[in-house]
């Protein structure tokens, strides 16, 4: 069975993993605390990820969207993803020394490769307070698996999962995953 890694964004208090987990009926959802520091959660998760190769989807929403962005060889969701952390978390009270550790890590069109870009799918709340990089992953990423949720704002209510994060997960645990199998062996 392909399972499921949630990373959640800063300061989050994990609540949206364990709605997943319950409403994610067709298949297992892990979630854990990240540690803020990228260096730090990025070697977390790929430890985590080397002992659970059951995984094949990566979901991430805020930081947790441009953490995921950072790990290769999986499908990925990000939903409302920071795409600067840099710039955005020193709003959110997050001490700068730590922000400025992003910046290695930015993503451009040059550090996505053409199987991250065919595997990844964004989705942006149409009313999302705090940031907005639709645009910018649109660039980078292309505009054919990038959607939309109408009316969500960037934290998730357990609604705003039901009606738009959990059928994307599963499109992507079956079709998308089928179609990507088929894509890349034809190549």
């Amino acid at each position: 069975m392909k399972e499921v890694l949630y990373i959640h964004g800063y300061n989050s208090s994990g609540a949206t993993g364990r709605t997943l987990e319950t409403l994610c009926t067709f298949t297992k959802v892990h979630h854990f605390q990240i540690p803020v520091n990228p260096d730090e959660a990025i070697k977390k998760i790929n430890k985590y990820l080397s002992n659970h190769p059951e995984i094949s989807l990566i979901v991430g929403s805020s930081l947790g969207g441009f953490i995921a962005a950072q790990i290769k060889g999986y499908m990925k969701l990000l939903i409302n993803p920071c795409m600067v952390p840099q710039v955005e978390l020193p709003k959110l009270g997050c001490d700068k020394e730590i922000a400025d550790l992003y910046i290695k890590y930015n993503i451009t069109s040059k550090s996505v490769d053409y199987e991250d870009r065919a595997s990844t799918m964004i989705l942006f709340g149409t009313k999302d307070e705090l940031f907005s990089y639709k645009k910018m992953c649109t660039y980078i990423y292309g505009n054919k698996n990038i959607g939309n949720m109408k009316d969500v704002k960037h934290h998730l209510t357990e609604e705003n999962i039901e009606e738009f994060i959990v059928p994307q997960i599963k499109y992507m645990l079956t079709e998308f995953s089928k179609q990507l199998f088929e894509h890349f062996e034809n190549i």
